[in-house]
């Protein structure tokens, strides 16, 4: 019983290999968070010609009145999808993301945005919203932005250095890749393989829907 418990054990071994991810804060000075820390991402340096983005998920703070929107946004801010405070230095993760034997990305470079904008990586706002104690920064695009320019400037993302690239995320995160598929079309390179693979990214608006009593 014990040998065959060593033998499964070393299979599961066999099949999964952790990768460590490790976290790159931004230097931009326009790339913050919900509570102003700067936006970051996870790094797994695999193959550096082929690379693989995925946005994180998380919903978004918001509600149906501007006073409900700033409360749930300030509450965000105060944890990890506001703010980058709490971020480790490493992290794993699982799905396409892993290093499983049976994952085809596995030895792909891996880029985690991570999600600390409340808006779905998509804030532009120029100017910070005062609540309460705190400023509110909306930024998800220049977050997405300097993340974009960060992997460029290690591995030649804008420049044809990249062979194959895919851009994936899910939930909120799924969403973001919609809409930030061509921005990245438009600045890779033609030369560079490009793939776009949301995850869950849709949000269906039931809000006007009716409902029929029999």
């Amino acid at each position: 019983m014990k040998q065959l418990l060593f033998v499964l054990a070393l299979l599961l071994l066999a099949q999964t290999q952790t990768q460590v991810f490790n976290r790159v804060l931004l230097t931009d000075p326009n790339a913050k968070c919900l509570d102003g820390s700067p936006g970051a991402h996870y790094l797994y340096q695999g193959d550096p010609t082929k690379i693989l983005i995925f946005f994180e998920g998380g919903g978004w703070c918001g509600a149906s009145d501007l006073s409900t929107t700033l409360e749930s946004c300030y509450q965000r801010s105060k944890g990890a999808l506001g703010s980058s405070l709490s971020y480790p230095p490493t992290m794993t993760a699982g799905g396409i993301l892993s290093g499983d034997a049976g994952n085809y990305f596995k030895n792909w470079t891996k880029v985690f945005m991570k999600y600390c904008d409340g808006s779905g990586h998509q804030g532009s706002r120029k100017d910070p919203v005062s609540y309460k104690d705190s400023k509110l920064y909306f930024r998800g695009k220049d977050v997405t932005i300097a993340n974009l320019n960060a992997v460029d400037k290690i591995y030649g993302l804008f420049t044809g250095k990249v062979t194959n690239l895919i851009l994936s995320g899910c939930s909120a995160g799924g969403l973001a890749s919609y809409m930030w598929a061509n921005y990245l079309f438009d600045k890779i390179r033609p030369t560079t393989k490009y793939w776009v693979i949301p995850d869950s990214g849709m949000f269906l608006d039931d809000s006007n829907r009716q409902t029929t009593k029999n």
